[in-house]
């Protein structure tokens, strides 16, 4: 009887310490993940932006290798919460971090800049690639509505085939950012506007 009651509760211990671990092991993956993650879009933060596009630039090399990079930025954001409220702005928010994540690939890298602001890391795209994907993104928020509020998006896109400075490449999509916000609701890419206007007819 007494080396029955030890094995069980040898058993006992085993068990409780297999779960202690498991337990201390799902708490520090949660703390890793909202370390990296935004609150309340659940995509990546801007933290997580430097790491994420070092590694995709590092990956760069050959004739058929790309990367493009992507700004996402909401149209006169500020009337929104103004008109809505902030809670119909977060509503906004999650459904167009919704409707990203819905629309790229699973080794494409989704960031919440800040604000209003979005940002892609899209390993493997060129210029075709980049546009009509940005150009589905747009009309899909477009063409959304939350809490009857409405809202477009502006997008700027660089490309490149060869290593660069993150902040270069960054520099170049907020240039072609800066075009698109001036049309608004529109997709602006390296290599000048009109190149892909007859995209947009489709």
């Amino acid at each position: 009887m007494k080396t029955m009651n030890l094995k069980t509760i040898n058993l006992l211990l085993i068990t409780l310490q297999i779960f202690t671990l498991l337990y201390f092991g799902i708490r520090i993956n949660r703390l890793k993940v909202s370390n990296c993650t935004d609150y309340l879009t659940k995509l990546y933060n801007r933290q997580q932006y430097n790491k994420e596009v070092i590694n995709a630039i590092s990956k760069l090399g050959g004739a058929n290798s790309h990367l493009s990079l992507v700004i996402i930025d909401i149209d006169d954001f500020k009337s929104v919460n103004d008109t809505w409220g902030h809670l119909v702005g977060d509503k906004v928010l999650k459904n167009i971090a919704s409707i990203i994540k819905n629309n790229i690939r699973t080794h494409d890298i989704a960031i919440r800049w800040g604000g209003e602001e979005f940002v892609l890391i899209l390993p493997n795209t060129n210029k075709d690639g980049a546009y009509i994907l940005c150009e589905r993104i747009r009309r899909l928020i477009e063409t959304s509505s939350c809490d009857n509020a409405s809202v477009t998006v502006s997008i700027g896109i660089s490309c490149v085939d060869k290593n660069i400075e993150p902040d270069n490449l960054l520099d170049k999509a907020d240039k072609e950012l800066y075009k698109a916000k001036k049309r608004k609701n529109f997709v602006s890419i390296m290599g000048g506007e009109n190149e892909y206007d007859f995209i947009r007819k489709l």
